[in-house]
């Protein structure tokens, strides 16, 4: 065998160990695009995820504070309906005679205890 054939040989081998490193490095180039794209996928997935996510917490805090709204409007309904209430039911102290608290103080028997009557009402009743 010659110097040619041995180089040619030679020659050879390394184009087929070059094409095949070749074509090793771009199957990993594709696998690392297709990696690339899907981590992209993910991150966007997960991006969406997170925003749903933060838009649902934004609604549950949003109701909370519509409930504890309504709660703090019937409260302050029911406060003013017991107050309503309490004001019907209770005279006031005007309309009820005033007896002393001592029994030895209490007005003799012809003399009784008259609420006192505005004087716009008398001048009604002529």
């Amino acid at each position: 065998m010659d110097l040619l054939q041995m180089v040619s040989r030679q020659v050879a081998r390394l184009t087929i160990v070059a094409q095949s490193r070749r074509a090793v490095a771009w199957s990993r180039l594709q696998l690392l695009r297709r990696e690339e794209r899907s981590a992209q996928a993910t991150a966007s997935s997960v991006s969406a995820v997170a925003a749903r996510q933060r838009e649902h917490a934004r609604a549950v805090r949003s109701a909370a504070r519509a409930r504890a709204s309504v709660r703090q409007a019937r409260a302050q309904q029911l406060a003013a309906k017991d107050a309503q209430q309490q004001a019907i039911e209770e005279p006031t102290e005007s309309a009820v005679p005033q007896l002393p608290s001592d029994c030895s103080q209490a007005p003799d028997s012809e003399d009784q205890v008259v609420p006192s009557v505005p004087t716009e009402s008398l001048a009604d009743v002529r």
